[in-house]
């Protein structure tokens, strides 16, 4: 427990509670589901490409409130709750976003294809085109993640992840000078959310991927590169 860096890892588990897991078995949340039931007999209910928020991802497709009623009530039935959400998984924005991810860097169409679906779905949370513009940058597509960022930013404009869109769009635009400034701006009002996020003043305008087109090809190079290498 001393290596526990969240407050939640801390708690305690009550051995009396009767325990429904709902977590990614494609992540390291999978081990954490295998701790709890060391302590508990829990009902373990895999959902694959919900990420760390399988929770929301039930929500987004329609099935949190029936499933928590069905908990208290008694009625829940794990192996008709995983058919119903396999059913349903793709109207997840989590989901496509995590499944798209888990592709291989070839898959460029395929994965291209699930993140507009994703922003589609998800179109009120600006992690969704973040996640997409880091993704045609990291294909090339300079215009495309511009034009994706600077949509994120005019919804979200207040908001640090709309901070963090603009600073995208502004880099991809060689606009350094303004970056830095809203880079200083957001690291004095969310330094917490700047530390979380890694994004430091040595690299700042390596996001989203770095200051040169040409260095942005070379890791785009790289990474296909890798992605054939572990075929």
């Amino acid at each position: 427990i001393q290596q526990c860096t969240h407050v939640m890892d801390r708690m305690p588990v009550n051995p009396d509670a009767e325990i429904y897991l709902f977590y990614d078995p494609l992540t390291d949340d999978a081990r954490h589901a295998e701790l709890i039931g060391q302590q508990n007999i829990c009902q373990y209910i895999p959902i694959s490409y919900s990420g760390h928020f399988s929770i929301t991802m039930l929500h987004q497709i329609g099935m949190l409130e029936k499933t928590l009623l069905q908990i208290i009530d008694g009625t829940f039935d794990t192996g008709a709750a995983q058919v119903e959400i396999e059913q349903k998984a793709e109207t997840s924005a989590h989901f496509l976003m995590n499944k798209a991810n888990a592709l291989p860097f070839r898959a460029k169409k395929q994965r291209l294809a699930l993140l507009y679906k994703a922003i589609e779905l998800g179109a009120a949370e600006p992690e969704f085109e973040l996640y997409l513009g880091k993704t045609l940058v990291s294909y090339g597509l300079w215009t495309e993640a511009k034009q994706i960022y600077a949509q994120s930013w005019k919804k979200n404009p207040n908001s640090n992840l709309g901070s963090l869109s603009y600073l995208g769009y502004l880099n991809l635009s060689r606009r350094y000078d303004e970056s830095r400034i809203v880079f200083e701006k957001l690291a004095e009002q969310s330094p917490a959310f700047v530390n979380a996020i890694n994004l430091t003043r040595e690299k700042f305008d390596c996001y989203p991927y770095g200051r040169s087109r040409w260095l942005r090809t070379l890791r785009s190079v790289r990474g296909f590169l890798s992605a054939l290498s572990i075929r």
